[in-house]
């Protein structure tokens, strides 16, 4: 693998994953790799971090001796840093520590408290005193010493100056010694988890920042270790920070609209851009503070009554929960804006409305404070020394805000440099439709309660972007290298989503060649080289009578015993369970080849759990009074490893089979999946075989049961209100709709059942990432067992039969993989049963992308009162390509920008044309790529047959580069681009060819202040709108003419002519409100240009141009 990585380490930024099974030394290869790089480093050196999900899984250990052995250690002292949890440093270190600690320090209470609480715990270690609530203290007690030290620090000077102390002053070398964090800018290599990564860095020597979000260590090599794992870690940690940034969004609101209605800007932190922001933010604020937050909102009684919390759930479209809609109506009189369920006289206004305004304000604010604080760092960065952090707090400082508002701006405004560069212009040019995965997704809570008996709390909880979109953001400035045994398989529940960061990264994603695989297997061969001398046995566990399986070791009345006295009448899903593990225990403990058995099930067994430990114990009792001749210890035969105490337990465990004894070891999968170490020493005596070159001192455990991995989706319990529960299962939703595994129906469907009685049910081989969940959760628990070259010379797999049953292994078969799990994957018999899902999971990928473009669409044209002339051209030039690209290759979608790529939906296979059904304009949407639906996507349906039989269309096609026809592609345009925009800018097209050319009358772009209210105008008279529409879809109704009349009043025109291009049958033209608006039905009637609507048209052009002038 050394190879591998050094050919692609010379990349500054990009990604590189590869799949490298359990035992196979990828770790061991890496620190190699670092140990090259330290031999050359110096103080230009790219940064080297080494990431994994468990701190203490860092091998740091190992690189110190591979650099003592290449005589590195004084390399490796200056520029090696592992880092820990701020609490773990100081419980490591401080109470060794205090001599050295000044006086002034350990006078402090903060310094006093924290050893205290030390203290007890050291001295509590062994014993059996509860020390749990000790625990979660020393967060809060280590936090208010680090602030007093900083405080301390702070006096010393800037940056360089605390730093200079900090090494040559004897008074404060002991900093470094307990917090070497302090030194993080002189380091080059780092050891440190996934969640050390991703949270903010305390240096304390200057505020704390985001790796990812400074410069220095951007071009950084970063290697993740069970890469796939870390996305777990990346979405609790943006959990919490949700939670615990959630803040009041109308009081936030309102603080901000008081601050910059009477607050004053200092002049030195704006520049002239700076100044238009502000006074934008001002007159926005203003606008809605008196539309909407003049007044308190407030449940009424009825709705108080009957719920304490209330849910809308935003990931740009709006979910409400528990209420079917909410309304508020103000109530001038009572001052106060009522919050209902009722709408019967229709004036009441949706409360989303609210929400999507209040919130879009502050979106605005922060993006616009991104700017000044840009602005405001770029002035003083260089004279005194400060930061982007330090800037920004120094300009929320005078705002005066609240702590929860002041926190909560922080932070959202500092994320902007995670989402990505803070963009030069606040408002979006283009109808770029950012994936979720970057636009995160909203929750708003109604909170109503004894303490809130004058208004209801509004809190706004935000994630503000996906895993998927971090580690976007970090290949695009770094070179990440991800190594797994599961980290290319494809499964966005139990890994990153690999399609959108290959869209996202392009020629940035590497993969790996054919000549890389043929090096790893050839290197995997090896390892594996002395398997033929093992014998391995795969027993499926069956389902059978629990008197069946008894029946072979106990009497008749053993059995009666056990079952009435112990089984009794537990769930049959249980029965089933223990049935199972006795079947695989039996054999096990009637085996004397075998040594050592670790059953991994999903709910762990001791002595709370279905079945319980007490059931298995009970049969070993049973099997030493009628079966074996010696007796097992049952108490010391099983040992459960959980995540209390597991290291305790660990060490404990190893020891017993170092020395030979017959264990029994039961686990979960969520307390030894990925990662953790089970090699024990090989007892005195013990026979091995050695399978590869590789010395070690150390076996596998012999024996394995699998139970079918479950409980893929997160589960919620009726009446429980776990936030991280519903969050979890948000997450699970939107990655399943993104990847088109579940329809947007379904998906919004079971979002709302988190929020309400959690009745959620998706079956493991019915999406395609929920089986290779399951599948990639049992490779890392067969990983368990394969740590080392010494094996036992029996080696047996006890697989629950439901896993062959359910799981479809095909995703796995072209893998290196373990011997052990290949000899899963040769025993299942479930093939390719996902390849009829993925047409599905395009159409719901299309119909999920369509429905969001179509709100995009809806606020850059009918939510834009007024266009920028940056939007105008990207109007323009979009619907240029439209005409010149209504299909794609998939070179060509990868080439274009973002803001061109959301008009395309990706077809299952080359295609000229598809389907879709649509009610209410889009509202309800399904896209089909055969003929079922009701309306087509096609070059017939546009008429392209038509208009290359009409040699003037054809020829100006030609030479405009315009599409003559749907070449079979791999993307086609959407329904609602291909309906709302293609079809529009081919009327506008052709219409405004055939005016200028036959009627000598030059058309007019619209101005930015009415820009698409009309296609074009005549001397500001006239204003035209031309259609394609189908003669089926002739529009006559009332409202629509209602429509073009009030936007001919608006532009103050003359008078509006609708201009249909195309019918088959003869129409006469129409005229409405006093001749104000003409209708003409067709400008080509079948395949000629009709002379006699020409004339009619230019009849009533000459006519109005006209009577206005002789009005004037």
């Amino acid at each position: 693998m050394q190879e591998i990585v050094n050919e692609y380490i010379g990349n500054e930024n990009g990604l590189l994953l590869i799949d490298i099974p359990t035992g196979m030394g990828k770790t061991n290869d890496v620190l190699e790799v670092m140990v090259d790089k330290l031999a050359d480093i110096n103080e230009n050196s790219r940064p080297i971090f080494f990431i994994t999900n468990l701190t203490k899984n860092l091998p740091i250990n190992e690189f110190c001796e591979k650099a003592a052995e290449r005589g590195l250690s004084e390399e490796f002292d200056k520029y090696v840093l592992v880092l820990e949890a701020m609490t773990t440093m100081v419980r490591k270190r401080l109470l060794d520590l205090e001599d050295q600690i000044p006086e002034e320090i350990t006078q402090d209470k903060a310094y006093q408290d924290l050893r205290s609480h030390l203290k007890f715990l050291k001295n509590n270690e062994e014993s059996s005193i509860d020390t749990s609530v000790f625990n979660d203290q020393i967060g809060n007690l280590e936090y208010n010493f680090r602030k007093l030290l900083m405080t301390k620090l702070d006096e010393l000077g800037d940056v360089k100056i605390k730093l200079e102390t900090l090494e040559n002053d004897s008074k404060w070398q002991w900093v470094d010694k307990l917090y070497p964090s302090v030194f993080t800018s002189k380091r080059k290599i780092f050891f440190l988890s996934m969640d050390k990564f991703f949270l903010a860095n305390p240096t304390l020597v200057e505020p704390n920042y985001q790796f990812i979000n400074k410069k220095e260590w951007e071009k950084a090599i970063i290697f993740i270790d069970e890469f796939d794992a870390t996305k777990e870690s990346v979405i609790n940690q943006l959990i919490k920070n949700s939670e615990k940034n959630a803040v009041n969004l109308v009081r936030l609101f309102c603080n901000i609209h008081h601050f910059l209605q009477y607050g004053e800007w200092q002049k030195s932190i704006l520049d002239e851009k700076a100044e238009n922001i502000v006074a934008k933010m001002k007159d926005m604020f203003g606008e809605l503070f008196e539309q909407y937050c003049k007044y308190s909102f407030k449940t009424e009684d009825t709705l108080d009554a009957r719920q304490y919390r209330n849910f809308l759930f935003n990931d740009g479209q709006y979910l409400q929960v528990k209420e079917n809609k909410l309304y508020y109506y103000v109530d001038e009189q009572s001052k106060v804006n009522w919050i209902t369920t009722n709408n019967d006289n229709g004036q009441n206004k949706p409360l989303t409305e609210v929400f999507g305004k209040l919130n879009g304000a502050i979106e605005y604010f922060v993006r616009g404070m991104a700017y000044i604080t840009s602005v405001y760092f770029k002035s003083v960065a260089n004279s005194r020394n400060l930061t982007y952090s330090n800037c920004l707090h120094s300009i929320l400082k005078v705002m005066h805000l609240d702590n929860q508002s002041n926190e909560y701006l922080f932070n959202r405004i500092l994320s902007l440099r995670t989402e990505g560069k803070v963009k030069n212009s606040l408002k979006s040019q283009s109808l770029a439709v950012r994936n979720l995965y970057s636009t995160g997704f909203k929750l708003y809570s109604l909170f109503d309660g004894d303490d809130n008996a004058l208004n209801t709390d509004i809190m706004f909880y935000q994630v503000p972007y996906f895993p998927e979109y971090f580690l976007y953001e970090l290949c695009s400035k770094s070179l990440v290298i991800g190594i797994s045994a599961t980290a290319t398989v494809p499964s966005v529940l139990n890994n990153y989503d690999l399609n959108y960061l290959q869209m996202m990264l392009k020629d940035k994603f590497y993969q790996l060649k054919d000549y890389h695989h043929e090096h790893l297997k050839e290197k995997s061969n090896q390892l594996i080289q002395g398997y033929p001398q093992v014998k391995m046995e795969l027993k499926k566990v069956e389902n059978q009578p629990l008197e069946y399986v008894l029946g072979d070791f106990f009497d008749d009345k053993a059995i009666t015993s056990y079952i009435a006295d112990f089984v009794g009448a537990i769930d049959a899903f249980y029965l089933e369970r223990l049935t199972k593990m006795l079947s695989a225990m039996f054999d096990f403990l009637t085996d004397s080849s075998v040594q050592s058995m670790l059953i991994f099930s999903n709910q762990l067994i001791n002595n709370h759990s279905k079945p319980n430990i007490h059931l298995f114990k009970r049969a070993v009792q049973l099997l030493n009074q009628q079966y074996f001749e010696h007796s097992y210890d049952v108490d010391s035969l099983f040992v459960t490893l959980n995540s209390q105490n597991f290291e305790k337990q660990k060490t404990q465990l190893l020891e017993k089979l170092s020395k030979g004894q017959k264990v029994i070891i039961f686990t979960s999968y969520k307390t030894v999946g990925v990662g953790q170490n089970l090699q024990y020493d090989i007892p005195e005596n013990t026979p091995v075989i050695q399978v590869n070159n590789r010395k070690s001192k150390s076996k596998d455990i012999d024996c394995i049961y699998i139970d079918l991995p479950t409980h893929l989706i997160a589960r919620k319990y009726k009446d429980t209100h776990s936030m991280e529960t519903i969050y979890r299962g948000i997450f699970q939703m939107e990655y399943l709709s993104a990847r088109g595994e579940i329809s947007p129906a379904q998906c919004k469907y079971f979002i709302s059942q988190y929020f309400t009685d959690g009745n959620i049910h998706l079956d493991t081989d019915k999406t395609r990432s929920m089986n290779n969940k399951a599948i990639a959760i049992i490779q890392q628990a067969i990983g368990r067992i394969c740590r080392t070259s010494n094996k036992n010379a029996v080696i047996k797999l006890y697989i629950d039969d439901k896993v062959f049953q359910i799981c479809d292994f095909s995703d796995f078969k072209n893998k290196i993989n373990n011997p052990e799990f290949q000899k899963i994957i040769e025993t299942s018999y479930k093939n390719h049963s996902f390849e009829k899902a993925e047409v599905e999971s395009l159409q719901n990928q299309a119909v999920n992308h369509t429905l969001r473009f179509k709100n995009k669409l809806y606020h850059f044209v009918y939510n834009n009162k007024q266009w920028t002339s940056e939007q105008v051209a990207y109007w323009q030039a979009m619907r240029q390509h439209l005409l010149k690209y209504p299909t794609l290759s998939t070179e060509a979608f990868l080439e274009l920008e973002d803001n061109y790529q959301s008009f395309y939906i990706q077809m299952p296979k080359p295609s000229k044309s598809y389907t879709y059904t649509q009610e209410k304009d889009f509202s309800y949407l399904q896209i089909y790529f055969g003929i079922q639906g009701k309306s087509n996507v096609s070059a017939e349906d546009v008429k392209l047959n038509k208009i290359q039989q009409i040699t003037e269309l054809s020829n100006y096609f030609e030479q405009q580069g315009y599409a003559l026809s749907f070449e079979r592609q791999d993307y086609m345009l959407s329904p609602v681009a291909y309906q709302n925009i293609y079809k529009g800018a081919l009327g506008e097209t052709i219409g405004k060819k055939v005016l200028e050319t036959h009627l000598d009358i030059q058309l007019e772009e619209m101005p930015a202040e009415y820009y698409e209210l009309f296609d074009y105008h005549i001397q500001n008279k006239i204003y035209l709108d031309f259609k394609y529409w189908k003669e089926s879809n002739k529009q006559r109704a009332t409202e629509y003419l209602e429509r073009i009349h009030e936007k001919l009043m608006r532009v103050g025109g003359k008078r509006a002519i609708i201009i249909n291009i195309f019918a088959n049958r003869a129409y006469n033209y129409s005229t409405s409100y006093q001749n104000q608006i003409i209708e003409i039905p067709y400008l080509f009637h079948k395949k000629q240009l009709d002379a006699l609507k020409l004339k009619q048209l230019q009849d009533f052009i000459k006519e109005t141009i006209a009577s206005d002038d002789n009005s004037n």
